[in-house]
């Protein structure tokens, strides 16, 4: 149908410059008032654009029809500019504002019916949506956001038509639905802020006061001790400032924040720090061990301040990272090392298994 469509649009504008062009090849003096060519020429065009008007009043009758709802209507509507202002063309236009206003009416309860889906979905109750890629706070306020977008845009393009069908009752009844609509969506951002602003003060101070690293009893392993709620909160203010849509951000949350360079630099060389040591105590082998005691003694006696007193927010964190960072790391190059030269003469050995190393000459006995 959109080709049937697109065919009568173009059959109209040849048939339109075919009237034109009659103007543009007559040979009479238009202002002459002796001549009625111009008179009779400009009364066929005349009828003619008429003619051509009704027929795209049908097609864009027909295109409304086919439109799936609000945003396919204006976005139809800047397709045709400013031929819709035409007289005849407005005239048909203004009959399917009507349906328009129901279009539009549908479409708010198809939000509304997305929005309740999201909230009867949803394990927790203040969070009914976590957007991909996004945490979870800023992810639900982007969500509700741009479904509050959609609905305002609609909106905004249905007033601007300014026409008297626009102050009718249906009409009234769109926009107060529209307004309780875009009111729930407030409430419901409001209440999903407060619920992450309460908790967030404490969160920080207090997952800022863990020490960097702790230990398994059992195998004696090392993991990093940055909280996955201090995570959170780093990219939630990131997406929050980014959104600028006026949410005041605790203090505690945005000062976390401004250290966020710090703590990506600090996590980075404790990842190392722990990946190599680690790695020395799940490869070396207990006969191994003895080799390299005292100096994992001595790491292990560098690291006992990350795992007991030195916090996130302690003074000289860095500095001491870069000393442990390179104990560890000269260790871990050392046993690799040694391993790799191991496995380098155990390769080596294993050439001479291939050829005996003494031969038995034919015919010799054992006394020869």
């Amino acid at each position: 149908k959109a080709s049937s469509l697109l065919a009568t649009v173009q059959q109209i504008f040849t048939e339109f410059q075919d009237q034109v062009a009659v103007f543009n090849q007559s040979t009479y003096d238009p202002v002459d008032p002796e001549t009625t060519d111009f008179v009779r020429d400009y009364k066929a065009f005349f009828d003619t654009v008429c003619n051509l008007d009704d027929r795209l009043s049908t097609v864009l009758r027909q295109a409304l029809d086919d439109c799936s709802g609000p945003q396919a209507v204006f976005k139809l509507l800047d397709i045709f500019g400013s031929v819709i202002n035409r007289p005849i063309v407005h005239e048909h236009f203004v009959d399917k504002l009507p349906e328009l206003i129901s279009t539009m009416d549908e479409y708010i309860d198809q939000n509304k019916f997305i929005y309740d889906e999201q909230q009867a979905e949803s394990a927790d109750e203040w969070l009914p949506y976590r957007r991909k890629n996004m945490p979870v706070v800023s992810g639900t306020l982007n969500w509700s956001q741009e479904l509050r977008d959609r609905l305002k845009g609609s909106m905004t393009r249905l007033k601007q038509l300014n026409h008297g069908a626009l102050e009718g009752a249906e009409a009234m009844t769109l926009f107060n639905k529209f307004e309780e609509m875009t009111e729930m969506l407030a409430q419901h951002d409001e209440s999903i802020y407060k619920n992450w602003t309460k908790d967030v003060d404490d969160i920080s101070k207090v997952n800022l006061e863990h020490p960097l690293l702790v230990r398994n009893d059992e195998t004696m392993l090392l993991s990093v001790n940055f909280n996955p709620q201090l995570v959170s909160v780093l990219k939630e203010v990131r997406y929050l400032e980014l959104r600028s849509n006026g949410e005041t951000i605790p203090p505690e949350a945005t000062a976390v924040y401004s250290k966020h360079e710090t703590y990506r630099k600090y996590l980075s060389n404790l990842d190392l720090i722990v990946a190599w040591y680690n790695e020395v105590r799940d490869t070396v082998l207990d006969v191994e061990f003895p080799l390299i005691a005292n100096q994992l003694e001595e790491i292990d006696s560098q690291l006992e301040q990350a795992l007991t007193t030195l916090t996130w927010a302690s003074e000289g964190v860095w500095e001491y990272i870069e000393v442990t960072r390179d104990k560890v790391h000269d260790l871990q190059q050392r046993v690799q090392s040694s391993k790799n030269n191991v496995d380098q003469i155990l390769h080596l050995m294993s050439k001479w298994a291939d050829a005996p190393l003494f031969e038995r000459k034919d015919g010799k006995n054992d006394t020869t």
